[in-house]
Formats: C-alpha cells, structure tokens, sequence
C-alpha cells in the first residue's frame, strides 16, 4: 500500500501529484498496522502535508512507535523536541526509553 501512496504523493509513472490521495493510502497502510504507514501519516499530519495540520494527532501517533524503537519515528519526534521551545505539554507525560 505505502509503493501505491509514494506513486500518487510524488506523482511517479504518469501520475499527477496528489497528495490527498497518496495520503488516503498511507492512511490505509497505517491502518493495516504498517509502521512506515504509521510514520508517514503522523508525519504529514505534523507538517500539514497532503492532511490537514494537526500537531497532537502527529504526535499520538509518533510516540508509540519512537518507545518501539522505529528510527524514523524516532527522529521525527526529536526533531519536534528540538525545534519547540520548552516542551509541549503532550510530552510531558511521556519517556522516550
């Protein structure tokens, strides 16, 4: 699901770019317990990007998979802890171990 996602997000083998739709893909991937689909759909809803923006949904969904040691996941979420200054109170309650 997430190769189907990365065609019509990027717009590769003729497609136009839809990210809308390449989104709704990625949320299925997710759906059916794919980490990459996990990781790019809190991704995306972090940044806005093919989703409407929606930082606390971004980062439920991140969390758990940066506790399971998941690289991207866990990059992202350093990433956010980095760029925000002083901690953001969905953090507060949670050890990255």
């Amino acid at each position: 699901m997430t190769k189907v996602a990365w065609i019509y997000f990027g717009g590769d083998c003729g497609q136009d770019p839809d990210k809308e739709r390449g989104f709704k893909w990625f949320k299925l991937a997710y759906e059916a317990g794919s980490n990459c689909g996990r990781t790019v759909v809190g991704d995306y809803y972090l940044r806005g990007d093919g989703a409407a923006k929606d930082e606390d949904t971004g980062i439920r969904i991140l969390l758990p998979l940066a506790n399971a040691g998941v690289a991207h996941a866990l990059i992202l979420v350093g990433q956010c802890h980095y760029n925000v200054s002083g901690p953001l109170p969905i953090y507060s309650a949670c050890i990255l171990s």
